[in-house]
């Protein structure tokens, strides 16, 4: 249960975060999206791109630590 719930916060770190910098020029004009760290400035782009990228090794890392079948590996790619 650990290596799935690990498994499924690297994925979802990765996808909010990499949407989170993906769309960054459209949140700026949202006001509901003022208090965010990145839209704020207080994080940078590159810092969170950085962030993002890095869960993509660690949900192999992950896999790997599971002994997942090739085709899960094949499914995460």
């Amino acid at each position: 249960m650990v290596g799935v719930t690990a498994l499924g916060v690297t994925y979802h770190c990765f996808g909010f975060v990499l949407n989170d910098v993906c769309d960054l020029e459209i949140d700026r004009t949202e006001p509901r999206r003022a208090g965010s760290p990145l839209v704020q400035g207080r994080i940078a782009r590159s810092t969170a791109l950085a962030f993002a990228l890095a869960n993509i090794p660690a949900s192999f890392a992950v896999l790997w630590w599971l002994d997942a079948s090739a085709t899960a590996f094949l499914v995460l790619g």
